[in-house]
């Protein structure tokens, strides 16, 4: 049963009295918060943490991205950069990176995808994702409709985009 707790900071656990198998060999269970690691492995040093947990990344598991706006830093920069708080499979290539901070920094267009495509190709050769599947749409726009805007973050097909929209005699 609960006894205490203080959010964020500790939590202590007691008997349950009315347990059906009987009274438990632990009387209390006390659960200290710890969430600066520098705290957590000076306890641990120092005997007053008991229990090492460690923090494991599955060897499979699924995720999902949709791109923000339609540009490669959305998928090279936060999905893929081994700093990035979406690589969950802990993935690093030093020439990738170097490709990315490249492109993140070009002042021409032209040298900025590049950089970015060349990142691409080593992340499809070297990166352990598997791209299972992609969210699609299908519309049917008559003719006489024109200058819908549609982009890959788009929920519908000119969702964001009507400023240029029209609608034509017919």
């Amino acid at each position: 049963m609960l006894k205490n707790y203080i959010k964020g900071a500790e939590m202590t656990l007691a008997p349950n009295p009315n347990y059906y198998e009987g009274a438990p060999k632990l009387q209390t269970l006390n659960f200290n918060f710890i969430t600066d690691d520098a705290t957590a492995f000076a306890n641990y040093q120092s005997d007053e943490i008991d229990i090492d947990i460690q923090k494991n990344t599955p060897d499979m598991f699924r995720t999902g991205w949709n791109a923000d706006y339609p540009d490669p830093y959305d998928w090279d920069r936060l999905v893929l950069a081994a700093d990035s708080d979406q690589n969950y499979g802990h993935w690093k290539n030093d020439q990738f990176m170097q490709l990315i901070d490249q492109a993140d920094k070009a002042q021409d267009p032209n040298a900025r995808i590049e950089a970015y495509k060349q990142a691409e190709k080593i992340a499809a050769a070297d990166v352990g994702n598997v791209f299972v599947y992609w969210y699609g749409n299908f519309f049917l726009v008559k003719p006489w409709v024109k200058g819908l805007t549609y982009t890959a973050q788009d929920p519908t097909l000119g969702a964001y985009h009507y400023k240029d929209a029209q609608i034509l005699n017919h």
